[in-house]
């Protein structure tokens, strides 16, 4: 007869089996009671603070608990379903009337389990800050007249309530249109308008915004695009029997009577036609610009070019002009009584170099010097312009030469007796002489000329009032008098 195990085995499942359950039941009880609430001791509290005085409300809550697990919990504070707080104690601004549920989660996160506290208070001291029952109206209407091309929308909003107490805020598409109770707002082109007024009610501390959308059609259409513009510039460094210059031309598919236009090359005016022609001096970049005005449909537009100019060469004078001399002979061995004066040129530029020698305004040579005689004592003006043929460029050089020779035949200068008063000066200087003062300039301390003029007259006044304090001389062209004077 064999021997069996089997009941034994089976037996022992079932007796290990029982056993856990007991052990998992055991746990369950141990945790349950772990986290009975109720034992704990809790307090839980919730309030709320309502002034009408100060217009401030606010709601807040608390929770204890008398366990020595306090550091485990954690808290969850919500106000109408928002968090506002993971502490134990609470404080909530509240801005409206009305019922604000409150409600703190607790969770032992030692044992591993969590509870809800909740409640519920009622916030009725704040400003009543219903519009509806103000009976608000909102007025919008469009003013839109196609024979003179004008247009505006207007607005109007009227309550059944105080109305010294409300401020206003008009905005059309965005921008401020007026702070009354009404507003109007001129347009200048079609399409949708959103007319909006924000209300404040400054003895209730609230505001709302009233919206409306008005449609203008009115107006004649200015789309540039269908009219088929053509723009185009073009530069004449070489003259082409105009002056250097940069050049633009625009037209449509029809040339309106209506049209103005503005022309601007580098942000200067520039000329008022459908072309323009701008002469230059100089290489580089030129920005021309036509703003074209449509006046029958009370529109405008803008095209621009750009032309950038490199046919000038190189002028630099400095480079070139290596001196400039200036001789006054009363007394010379070879040129008696005369104005004498040559320029030198780098030898690099001088067969490329014409000179034009003036006295005066009167040609005196073509050489780079020159000799002009001396018919009378006096101020002299000498220029020589010179012209760089390779480079196509020129410049003028000029100076004031005054002669005072003694020689016989030639009435010799004298001093004028001269009153230059008040001095020190603070509004006006007056100037006065025996016979017409002629020119005159005056130069500040730093050797500024602040004054330059000729006066054809015995005395005169100059304005200095809003000159800088300090020392200033005053020089007569035509006897070389130097008067110094001080304004304060």
């Amino acid at each position: 007869m064999g021997l069996t195990l089997e009941p034994s085995f089976q037996n022992m499942k079932k007796n290990l089996t029982l056993f856990l359950l007991l052990i998992s039941a055991l746990s369950f009880y141990q945790s349950a009671d772990a986290c009975n609430w109720k034992s704990r001791y809790f307090i839980y509290n919730t309030y709320d603070s309502c002034n009408s005085n100060s217009r401030k409300a606010s709601v807040g809550g608390y929770v204890f608990f008398n366990s020595n697990l306090i550091g485990c919990f954690k808290y969850q504070w919500k106000v109408n379903g928002n968090i506002v707080s993971s502490r134990n104690v609470f404080s909530y601004a509240a801005t409206q009337n009305g019922s604000y549920t409150i409600s703190c989660k607790v969770t032992d996160t030692c044992n591993n389990c969590d509870t809800i506290f909740s409640s519920t208070k009622t916030i009725s001291c704040l400003p009543n800050c219903n519009w509806k029952n103000k009976y608000p109206t909102l007025y919008t209407i469009d003013s839109c007249d196609a024979t003179t091309k004008k247009a505006s929308v207007f607005g109007y909003i009227s309550f059944n309530s105080n109305k010294a107490c409300f401020k206003y805020q008009w905005k059309v598409n965005g921008v401020n249109s007026g702070n009354n109770y009404y507003m109007s707002y001129p347009v200048n082109s079609n399409g949708t308008y959103t007319v909006c007024v924000k209300v404040t009610d400054t003895c209730n501390n609230c505001d709302t915004t009233f919206c409306s959308t008005k449609t203008i059609s009115c107006l004649n259409s200015c789309n540039w695009k269908n009219r088929n513009p053509y723009s185009y510039s073009w530069d004449t460094c070489q003259g082409y029997g105009l002056r250097n210059s940069v050049n633009g031309y625009i037209s449509f598919q029809y040339n309106s009577s209506c049209f103005k236009y503005n022309w601007t090359v580098n942000g200067k005016n520039a000329g008022n036609s459908y072309w323009v022609n701008y002469p230059i001096t100089q290489n580089g970049t030129y920005y021309l610009c036509v703003k074209v005005t449509d006046t029958c449909n009370r529109c405008d537009t803008t095209f621009c070019m750009i032309k950038t100019i490199n046919c000038f060469k190189n002028c630099n004078w400095s480079n070139k002009i290596t001196a400039l001399n200036y001789i006054d002979s009363c007394n010379g061995r070879r040129y008696k009584m005369s104005l004498n004066g040559y320029v030198a040129i780098n030898q690099n530029y001088l067969n490329c170099c014409k000179f034009l020698w003036k006295v005066d305004g009167q040609i005196v040579s073509n050489n780079n010097y020159f000799h002009a005689p001396i018919n009378k004592n006096g101020n002299y003006n000498v220029c020589v312009k010179i012209t760089d043929t390779c480079n196509n460029c020129d410049t003028i050089i000029c100076v004031n030469r005054l002669i005072n020779c003694s020689n016989s035949g030639i009435e010799p200068i004298t001093n004028k007796a001269w009153q230059v008063y008040p001095n020190p000066v603070q509004t006006v200087l007056n100037l006065a002489t025996e016979s017409n003062i002629g020119c005159l300039k005056i130069f500040n301390c730093n050797g500024q000329l602040i004054h330059d003029s000729t006066y054809n007259d015995v005395s005169t006044q100059i304005v200095v009032s809003t000159w800088p304090a300090g020392i200033y001389l005053l020089r007569i062209e035509d006897t070389g008098q130097v008067f110094k004077f001080i304004k304060q």
